[in-house]
């Protein structure tokens, strides 16, 4: 089992959100094989219903893309395009000082095992900042 990292991140209405993880091995995994990732954002943590932005392992695009290199090192890169991201609510405020209001949403990211069980890798607040240029 996997400690989850309490970690906050930072995105902009305004263009695509995109990252990479690394996971060495020493969670005590030799093979990734059939190994899958889920990551949702949530208005708050345990919020019944859909969540606001559900990304699944995907091989390129929206989503959750999933690398095994040498020394089984896997590499797990979450991708959320612009449109997605404007389309959240809240936080659509003018402000000429603080350029508008940052949206508060709260996320996890999970990974799958073949056999199903799930372990959170990381988990905390997701940041949605308007950003200033459209691009």
């Amino acid at each position: 089992m996997i400690n989850p990292a309490q970690q906050a991140l930072t995105a902009y209405r305004n263009r695509v959100y995109s990252e990479t993880l690394t996971l060495t091995g020493e969670e005590g995994v030799d093979d990734w094989t059939g190994y899958t990732a889920r990551m949702e954002v949530r208005h708050y943590g345990a919020q019944p219903g859909s969540a606001l932005i559900s990304l699944a392992t995907v091989m390129s695009g929206q989503g959750l893309v999933l690398t095994v290199g040498p020394n089984h090192v896997l590499t797990i890169a979450p991708r959320i395009e612009q449109a997605t991201l404007a389309a959240l609510p809240g936080g659509t405020s003018s402000d000429a000082v603080t350029g508008g209001d940052d949206a508060i949403f709260f996320h996890d990211l999970l990974l799958i095992a073949p056999d199903g069980d799930a372990d959170a890798l990381r988990q905390g607040a997701f940041n949605l900042k308007p950003g200033v240029t459209i691009a």
